[in-house]
């Protein structure tokens, strides 16, 4: 693959990651609740949230039996600079006071951890060598000292909240089994497909964002031939390098 070709096919999105891509984020705050989904702003907002005054709105305080034992208008907070509205002081309207009451159970969260639990509720029963290589890889099988078992629990949890994964299978260098790797569809950022010779449709090169701070992202672009881990610089005048930690 050429050079130009190469950085590209690094630095540019899957059409399906972009199409997709707001609705895994809609799907992964909504697993974890909280300030994130408010920060979202993922809850559905209405034109009449946005024409009807905070001030206009009680609020009622209940007690542990969801009796009323008060109410009280919401207070309107005039802000004079963006900064102050990105923060969430602004409650000048319906949908910014439904905002800052949203509830930070995340119950999407309940219902997989629920399901999760029937479906593991039995240990998966396996007929396999008893080998220090097969018992490493069901005690450790990511690298990360989870099980076999707690890895497909976290694969099958993840699956529910986004409605895909991804599993890589590699075996690193130094170690004496594969490791497998669950990745979120919203760090898988681009991959092919080709045909090989004899007709079948496989997995060409797959592009992984592995780490990212405000300096830089780092990626593993994987194929048959090779692994390189990719460092870009979030300034647009750095120019990308690639360390290679595996050359057919």
């Amino acid at each position: 693959m050429a050079k130009q070709n190469y950085h590209e096919f690094i630095t540019s999105r899957n059409p399906l990651y972009n199409k997709y891509y707001q609705d895994w984020e809609l799907a992964v705050r909504s697993y974890y609740g909280g300030q994130s989904y408010r920060d979202g702003k993922y809850l559905k907002a209405y034109a009449s949230d946005y024409s009807t005054n905070s001030e206009t709105i009680n609020t009622y305080d209940l007690d542990g039996d969801g009796n009323t034992i008060g109410v009280r208008k919401a207070v309107a907070h005039n802000v004079n600079t963006p900064q102050e509205a990105n923060s969430g002081v602004d409650l000048s309207n319906y949908y910014q006071e439904k905002l800052a009451n949203v509830p930070v159970f995340p119950y999407t969260r309940l219902y997989i951890s629920e399901y999760n639990a029937m479906l593991f509720r039995v240990p998966p029963q396996r007929t396999l060598p008893d080998t220090p290589e097969i018992n490493g890889f069901l005690n450790n099988s990511d690298g990360d000292q989870n099980s076999l078992n707690e890895f497909m629990s976290m694969v099958d949890t993840f699956t529910s909240a986004f409605g895909v994964v991804w599993v890589s299978c590699i075996k690193p260098t130094d170690s004496q089994y594969p490791k497998w790797r669950m990745h979120k569809p919203t760090d898988v950022t681009n991959w092919s497909y080709k045909y090989t010779t004899s007709g079948d449709l496989v997995l060409d090169q797959i592009v992984i964002r592995i780490a990212e701070d405000y300096n830089a992202e780092i990626y593993q672009v994987i194929s048959d031939d090779y692994i390189d881990t990719i460092f870009i610089a979030i300034d647009p005048e750095e120019d990308i390098r690639v360390r290679p930690s595996y050359r057919a």
